[in-house]
């Protein structure tokens, strides 16, 4: 059903407002987001991220410190319903932080382990 939904809201040529993900201000945390290609950018460094990985990131920046529960995010990022037994949000986490540690820009992803994650900045110009 979620999949024919997703077909349906791009044959209408519409995206679901609920679920789409984006940022008040193209910098953030101490790094810049450039959708157009995807790329994340410290004061030192650039990185490019594959498509999820940037909707996850874009989505824990837009609100630095909250906790966002894993099902929300599974939401929002994969536009679907949260399976608890499935480790894909899990395994973008990870290379989301492995991203992150390139541009040692002193942003970390929190994990609360079982309820969600959460991204933490040294700077607090978000």
């Amino acid at each position: 059903m979620d999949e024919l939904l997703a077909r349906v809201r791009v044959r209408l040529g519409g995206a679901d407002d609920r679920r789409s993900v984006q940022l008040l201000s193209p910098a953030c945390c101490g790094l810049e987001f450039r959708p157009a290609d995807r790329t994340v950018r410290s004061s030192a460094h650039l990185v490019r991220l594959r498509p999820l990985e940037y909707r996850l990131l874009a989505l824990l920046a837009a609100q630095p410190g909250h906790l966002f529960l894993r099902a929300d995010i599974v939401e929002h990022v994969w536009n679907h319903r949260y399976l608890s037994r499935s480790r894909t949000l899990d395994t973008h986490v990870g290379s989301v932080r492995s991203r992150l540690a390139l541009l040692d820009a002193g942003v970390t992803i929190q994990t609360m382990r079982g309820v969600g994650y959460r991204l933490l900045a040294e700077f607090t110009d978000c």
